[in-house]
């Protein structure tokens, strides 16, 4: 973690040749680098009037666009009268293009309602998302008949793939479990209750059982208690799509009193509707499935429908491929260390595999009623019958007019169906704005489940693969065909496909319908499923996203690692395809939100987005506030940063956005400098490497991740042996994750890059994970050790090293960037712009306290200077040595600072970095005016004659007002003021915001302490009159709200953080409703009660004069 927050942004950028374009993009940035919003439109609570001031307080406060979507958080906001694709709606979405192109603004229009994925009303559940479905006979006379139960259809879609038939290995003869079956209970299932128990076995999908809260054990759960003992390792459950998220856990028994837990399987997404058990083989006449929900009440509240409703559960003892149910992507995600990267099991029982040449296809012998008229040429046969259905995956959260079901995403004649049903629409009303303020559309993370089948998908397997996956199904079920060996490298080889099918057909297929009406397309990166690199590549514009947990820096850490390595990925395939990288930035966790963020709270966040290689944040969120009378006003319920036009503080926020555009500009310069390009192994699917990123990398270096695809086909070599990129990127390692297995193709092409000079470092495969169109393992595998004792033999073995320490050193490459005399946490970036040979370091302090640091960097220039992007100042700096060419130096940070350093031929400033200590001269205590000026309940002035925390006074509209609050005094200077010494003014401690007016002159805005402002040059002897204005925040106006007057509406507890409405009271209609009674403020979710502590307000002080000799 150290190493990993130690990330420093080296941008090489020249002051010689072309000085002033430098200076330009720090100083004058164009508009293209702006922040944008995620501008979410709630439930159909939209006015015309609300629109034209979002939007002008957007371009007001120095926003770019907005990504917008129409959002129903599960009806925690009670519906408006626009209804999603009426004729109103789309009036206001034409309004919308009209306002923005107008002021300047972009919109990039997501391309469903909701934010899960993509799909709508408009899909039928032949063009939805589908699963493989089964249904499994055993067939132990050649005189039993063949009569399969009604097929899985959910929704009244099913579709046969195959029927197929082979001998029953010996390791599968065993009786049905369901004649072992003595008695089974349903928790909390009373005499009343229709359904029985036998639903949970019958073999039929379509049956249902519903456990309930079991009165005595407080468990929801399915029992078995078996005539006599019995003998399995393996159970399967079936739920409905809407299943409980959570963890399922099987218990046995010998007692039936007594129970001991064997085995868990987690369901981690809403639509992941099978559980798989595997384990050693038990013994038990008694056994449990206890259904626990997920203990993350945040999805669970915001997941109405969910709830335990089991079709099927199945006991067996049958040997099965370990992982079957991720490996044959039954489960999302399925990509999984222990299915990529372990070894392959080779050791099932021999007896347990099926004979490739015994399986027949049977399917021309099934009739309507599902009766197979064929008879089986011996006794002891499996006959399954494959299918596909609906996984009834839908996008979330909409509305009833908006939401459907989620567009198969691997069918491009689905894909069509979408598009016209909504972006083709939208962009024909709005043609003249396509391209000017309708500039794109969106898809968001991916939150629906998996997908393992489509129609057509047979021939698109076999054209990628160079084989038929239709005999070779029981594979799916965990069953071997051949020998382990083969069904594992089928199973890869079947992800692979998914993957691919899931990176070309949906995403790229979005791109292209999106650039066919002149839009571009952006997605974000996604689930652990398929190759992310790839499938962002597919994009015109790649985003990442970071959601922050708390406003307490040491609580949110975990989560800036992750935003680091998501940041991390989609960067990387922006170097790898040449696309642009954004963020969803700061997506708050309801105990992050309740008005407390602010930039300070989620700074940090910002500088590790950028650190990774995003070159635009898009805050999230700003809610549209459809009405022009009420503060705060509309909420997303409990999510949000609530980064809107009704914050206290919205009217000072241009100084943040100057802050994020400068840095953005910047780090849009020239090209990122790395060293090490890791490939993610050659794996079906690809997540991030945690344990390279964070461990195994040495400090001090960079890197970027690549997947196979980008090195098969966007990787090239320049003249110096490096790796590079279309884009400009170099790399002067390839590392390899550790992994067994790598297909020839791959360690060709390593081989390739070797002969041209790169030097690579990692540990040989032993085998290939593909059948590779050949089923013959063997030899495949015998290409592979040949490459590889190429690879890593005699020949290349000044190239090819072991671990990066050795590579590195072997190569003479030296650490980039090391910080010491600090325990804070740093990220970094390096960008190079080698043409105008210059260096330009973005450092930034990620704690919430300052630190002197001491600098070592890989760089070298005649002048030194240190840009400051919240600031904009520039300043030089003198006091540093270059030495083997590096320059070290020392550096004080305040808390949260980040800055640029710039190592350039020439000098663009000719002021000086003050590095003197600053000492107190004087503290000012004359009175103070204090007045209100901006806020919804604004007190009558007073007069104080020192300072105090005004959630103390004793007024009570001083003591819960939140806003903006003007302080006045006058005070004396001595006669003499040295022109040897600069001077600053202290502000002390001030809640939160603070700008400063001395002597009449702006002297602009602090969000967080230091609170010191440079009056050099503003200061005079004798009288001074300051003016200071703090902007407070929103938590004590709604405390005191709560404390003081009575309810205008009716709430109901969340069952995660707060109160929701019940509905919208009377009074709350149209633009400007007036709230009946003496509140001041109303919100659609209650954060705040009247026992909440007020948090400190306005400014505390001591202000004073401080003064710092001159260099």
């Amino acid at each position: 973690m150290r190493r990993l927050l130690l990330i420093i942004a080296v941008v090489f950028v020249s002051l010689s040749a072309n000085a002033e374009s430098i200076k330009q993009a720090f100083e004058s940035p164009e508009d293209s680098h702006k922040p944008w919003v995620f501008w979410y439109w709630i439930n159909g609570n939209i006015t015309e009037e609300g629109i034209k001031a979002d939007l002008e307080s957007m371009a007001d406060a120095g926003l770019g666009g907005v990504v917008l979507m129409h959002i129903n958080e599960h009806h925690v906001i009670p519906a408006g009268p626009v209804e999603f694709l009426s004729e109103e709606y789309q009036s206001l979405l034409a309004y919308t293009f009209e306002k923005a192109s107008e002021l300047g603004l972009k919109v990039n229009l997501y391309n469903s309602e909701g934010w899960s994925v993509a799909g709508g009303p408009w899909i039928s559940p032949k063009d939805g998302m589908k699963e493989l479905t089964w249904s499994e006979q055993q067939v132990h006379s050649q005189t039993q008949p063949i009569i399969f139960p009604a097929p899985h259809a959910p929704l009244n879609f099913y579709e046969d793939i195959a029927v197929l038939a082979f001998p029953t290995p010996k390791a599968h003869m065993e009786p049905e479990f369901q004649e072992r079956i003595a008695m089974a209970r349903i928790s909390g299932v009373t005499p009343k209750v229709t359904e029985p128990a036998t639903n949970a076995f019958d073999g039929d999908w379509n049956t249902v059982v519903y456990p309930k809260v079991d009165d005595e054990t407080k468990q929801r759960f399915i029992q078995f208690d078996f005539s006599e003992e019995y003998t399995f390792r393996n159970v399967f459950v079936k739920f409905s799509a809407y299943g409980m998220m959570g963890r399922n856990h099987l218990l046995i028994s010998n007692d039936g009193e007594n129970y001991q837990e064997v085995a868990f399987s987690k369901r981690g997404q809403i639509y992941d509707d099978i559980s798989c058990f595997q384990f050693e083989p038990v013994k038990a006449k008694h056994a449990k499935i206890v259904f626990e929900p997920t203990d993350n009440k945040l999805l669970y509240t915001a997941m109405p429908k969910v709830d335990v409703a089991v079709r099927e559960v199945i006991f067996d003892n049958k040997p099965r491929i370990a992982n079957w149910c991720q490996k044959a992507a039954h489960i999302f995600p399925f990509h999984m260390q222990e299915t990529e990267r372990e070894a392959m099991n080779a050791s099932l029982e021999s007896n347990a595999s099926i004979n490739l040449d015994s399986i027949v296809d049977v399917t021309q012998y099934l009739d309507e009623n599902g009766r197979l008229n064929w008879t089986p040429p011996s006794d002891n046969w499996t006959v399954i019958r494959f299918g596909m259905s609906s996984t009834e995956a839908v996008n979330r959260p909409g509305t009833a007019k908006g939401e459907g079901l989620e567009v198969d995403k691997l069918s491009e004649r689905a894909l069509d169906k979408h598009f016209e049903h909504y972006i083709k629409n939208v962009a024909s009303r709005s043609q003249e704005h396509v391209g000017d303020s309708f500039v794109s559309t969106h898809a968001d993370s991916w939150e629906v489940g998996r997908q393992n089948w489509t129609q057509e998908f047979e021939i698109d397997f076999k054209e990628r693969r160079g084989y038929s996956p239709i005999r070779l199904l029981p594979i799916t079920l965990g069953y071997t065909v051949k020998n382990a060996m083969f069904s594992e490298r089928f199973l890869w080889d079947y992800r692979k496909t998914l993957a691919e099918l899931i990176a070309e057909r949906f995403y790229g297929g979005m791109q292209k319908r999106s650039n066919e009406l002149g839009l571009k397309f952006s997605a974000q990166s996604m689930k652990p499923f398929i190759d992310n690199l790839q499938a962002l590549g597919k994009a015109d514009i790649i985003y990442a996203n970071s959601a922050f947990r708390s406003i307490n820096p040491a609580e949110n850490r975990p989560n800036q690692e992750f935003a680091y390595l998501t940041a991390k990925m989609a960067a990387s395939a922006g170097s790898i395809y040449n696309k642009p990288v954004r963020s969803e930035s700061f997506t708050s966790l309801p105990q992050a939100n309740r008005w407390l963020s602010h930039p300070l709270t989620y700074k940090s966040q910002a500088d590790t987005d950028l650190a990774a290689g995003v070159t635009l944040t898009t805050h999230h969120l700003f809610t549209h506030q459809p009405w022009t009378t009420l503060e705060p006003g509309m909420t997303l319920g409990y999510w949000g940063l609530h980064f809107e036009r009704t914050q206290t503080w919205w009217h000072e926020i241009n100084t943040w956005n100057e802050y994020l555009t400068r840095a953005h500009s910047m780090l849009s310069k020239g090209q990122p400098v790395f060293d090490v390009l890791h490939l993610l192994g050659d794996d079906s699917a690809t997540t991030s490497d945690k344990e390279f990123a964070l461990k195994t990398l040495p400090e001090g270096y960079d890197f970027e991740f690549i997947s196979t695809n980008g090195l098969m086909n966007h990787v090239d070599v320049n003249e110096r042996g490096q790796l590079a990129f279309e884009s400009g990127r170099t790399y002067n390692l390839l590392s390899i994750s550790p992994d067994v297995s790598m297909r020839v193709e791959v360690l060709e092409q390593i081989k390739s890059l070797l002969e041209r000079g790169v030097t690579v470092v990692g540990l040989p495969p032993t085998f290939s994970p593909s059948l590779e169109g050949s089923f013959d393992i063997s030899g495949t595998d015998g290409r592979v050790h040949y490459l590889a004792d190429e690879i890593w033999g005699a020949g290349f073995k000044s190239q090819v090293f072991k671990t990066l320490e050795d590579a590195l050193n072997h190569k003479g490459i030296q650490p980039d960037v090391l910080i010491s005399h600090t325990d804070n946490r740093f990220v970094w970036r390096h960008h190079d712009v080698s043409e105008e040979n210059t260096d330009v370091y973005f450092i930034s302090n990620l704690d919430q306290m300052a630190a002197e640091i001491e600098l070592d960097l890989r760089a070298k220039g005649k002048v030194v200077e240190i840009w400051d992007p919240l600031s904009g100042k520039r300043l030089l700096t003198s006091d540093y040595v270059v030495e083997n060419g590096r320059t070290r130096f020392t550096l004080h940070f305040d808390q949260a600072q980040s800055l640029f350093v710039v190592l350039a031929p020439q000098k663009s400033t000719g002021k000086l970095l003050n590095t003197s200590p600053i000492r107190q001269l004087q503290v000012l205590d004359s009175p103070w005016q204090v007045d209100f000026i901006k806020g919804v309940k604004k007190p009558n002035a007073l007069a104080l004659n020192e300072l105090i925390d005004l959630s103390q006074h004793v007024n009570e509209d001083v003591r819960y007002f939140s806003g903006t609050v003007r302080y006045e005094t006058e005070f004396e200077m001595a006669d003499y003021l040295p022109t040897s010494q600069s001077y600053l003014l202290s502000l002390g401690e001030a809640f939160q915001f603070a700008r400063v007016r001395l002597n009449g002159h702006d002297l602009g805005l602090r969000m967080w302490a230091p609170y010191h402002f440079d009056i050099s040059n503003i200061i005079r002897s004798g009288a001074n009159r300051l003016e200071i204005e703090v902007t407070t925040l929103w938590p004590n106006r709604l405390i005191g709200d709560e404390r003081l007057y009575p309810e205008t509406a009716t709430w109901k507890e969340n069952g995660y953080q707060g109160f929701q409405l019940t509905s919208f009271p009377k009074w709350l209609k149209g633009t400007a409703p007036e709230q009946p009674g003496r509140r001041s403020t109303f919100a659609t979710w209650k954060h705040w009660n009247k026992d909440d502590e007020l948090l400190p307000s306005g400014l505390l002080g001591p202000v004073s004069i401080m003064v710092q000799d001159r260099n």
